[in-house]
């Protein structure tokens, strides 16, 4: 027919540290802000242009196998018939021995097609503009209260994109 189902995947950090370490101040003020570390959350995720959205939540760090293991829940979970293809950008465990000797099993058992975007061209990935709806307009700040607060948070976000919280792709 033709037709295929078309995801963009990235990745994207959270924690109770403030990303930017400066702000703005009235002159002579000083800001101090405390320099604590905080558990580091991982937001994996497939996204459609109609805002369904697939989340994966992760504390700690994300390496190759743990890409693995999200992949292989994600197709798992996809119709087998349909042909799938999925935007992502190269990123070291993208690109990695270990993630690409899972790719041709992925094509032959799942139907889906990697697609690589070129490097530096973040603006050509729309789920880079679903991060930064829930980082600078969904996340409400008493989700900087704790780790679990801020994991329940992104969690109503997350289970809520594409009914609460939408996207125009225009």
């Amino acid at each position: 027919e033709g037709k295929l189902d078309l995801y963009y995947f990235d990745e994207s950090g959270f924690s109770l540290q403030p990303n930017i370490p400066y702000g703005w101040q009235k002159k002579g003020a000083t800001i101090e802000l405390e320099t604590t570390r905080s558990p580091h959350l991982n937001a994996l995720g497939f996204l459609t242009r109609d805002n369904t959205f697939f989340p994966y939540l992760i504390e700690g760090y994300v390496d190759r196998f743990v890409l693995v293991e999200v992949f292989e829940d994600f197709l798992s979970s996809l119709d087998p018939t349909r042909r799938k293809m999925i935007v992502m950008d190269n990123a070291p465990t993208h690109v990695s021995e270990f993630f690409q000797l899972h790719e041709e099993h992925w094509k032959q058992q799942y139907k889906v097609e990697l697609f690589p975007l070129p490097t530096y061209s973040p603006e050509l990935n729309i789920i880079e503009i679903l991060w930064r709806f829930v980082k600078y307009k969904w996340l409400p700040w008493k989700a900087y209260h704790s780790i679990e607060k801020l994991q329940d948070e992104l969690w109503n976000i997350f289970l809520n994109v594409g009914n609460k919280f939408t996207i125009s792709f225009g």
